[in-house]
């Protein structure tokens, strides 16, 4: 099968690219190749490749960046997803978005479904949330694929700067009023992966790691597991960060969709972490006392 992956060169895009070129003749193409914002670049993209699928990472994923330029958030994560489905449409392709947990509000208690209603609240949410909206109007075959707190080999992530940051700072304040499940790039493009090969029914699927946690106990977590459980952590709010966009207290997702249709389920955020840190960090890992689901 014949597959094309936007932001080929970013954290998902590129671990997309290496996994699902195992089985596929895939293209993978970024902002250098064109630009998905104007729709005749986008017609020229797909019509070069030819895709059966066009898997859809590329986006403008700073949020706080996007609250301040609200125009550009929209142009780049609706209008060039809506350019995108409309190249689908034209060359007889299917697409799969890659959304966010950001779509919901955060005031649900437990993990959100694929069945309940979106309801953004910052600008980034939103111009996800209208790049779905665009996608499932101008284009039938389609999947929407809302993922979260992505980590990986390829890219700044929060493992990361944690470890980082401890060893140089001493201390850290990390946010413990915001509730997810971070997710690790490898595992969700195994999933991704198994839905290509398989071709599930069109429609909105969550596709996260296993469990849920804030950020502050996945700091701590991966403090321990690097040896560094001595350096203060002190848990704070989202208003005490001050940043320009609220985030959702609770963006937790249940996988009800994929597992209804019998895919193999995600390993446990905790699991997918340990492995993670052994690839990265092997030599710091420290698992004395330390259990995957502690």
């Amino acid at each position: 099968m014949k597959v094309l992956v936007t932001g080929a060169n970013g954290m998902l895009g590129s671990n997309l690219v290496e996994v699902l070129s195992a089985e596929h003749d895939v293209t993978g193409v970024d902002i250098e190749d064109g630009d998905l914002r104007v729709g005749e670049e986008v017609l020229r993209l797909v019509s070069n490749a030819c895709p059966d699928i066009v898997i859809h990472t590329a986006a403008n994923t700073d949020v706080d960046g996007c609250e301040q330029d609200g125009d550009a958030a929209y142009l780049a994560n609706g209008i060039g997803t809506c350019h995108l489905g409309l190249a689908c449409a034209k060359y007889n392709a299917v697409c799969m978005y890659v959304s966010t947990d950001f779509v919901f509000d955060g005031e649900k208690k437990t993990p959100y479904d694929e069945s309940d209603r979106p309801d953004p609240i910052n600008i980034y949410g939103r111009s996800k949330y209208m790049g779905e909206v665009l996608l499932s109007r101008v284009l039938t075959r389609h999947y929407i694929l809302r993922t979260e707190w992505l980590y990986g080999i390829r890219g700044r992530n929060f493992v990361d700067q944690i470890i980082k940051r401890a060893a140089e700072r001493g201390s850290l304040e990390v946010v413990n009023d915001q509730t997810g499940s971070p997710t690790l790039t490898q595992d969700l493009s195994d999933m991704i992966a198994h839905m290509v090969n398989r071709m599930p029914p069109y429609g909105v699927y969550h596709l996260t790691n296993g469990g849920a946690c804030t950020w502050f106990e996945f700091a701590k977590t991966i403090l321990s597991l690097v040896g560094l459980s001595d350096i203060p952590v002190l848990p704070v709010t989202q208003e005490t960060i001050g940043r320009p966009a609220r985030r959702p207290r609770n963006s937790a997702m249940n996988n009800l969709m994929y597992m209804h249709q019998g895919f193999p389920p995600a390993r446990h955020w905790k699991d997918a972490l340990i492995d993670y840190i052994q690839k990265v960090h092997g030599e710091r890992l420290n698992l004395t006392g330390t259990s995957a689901r502690q």
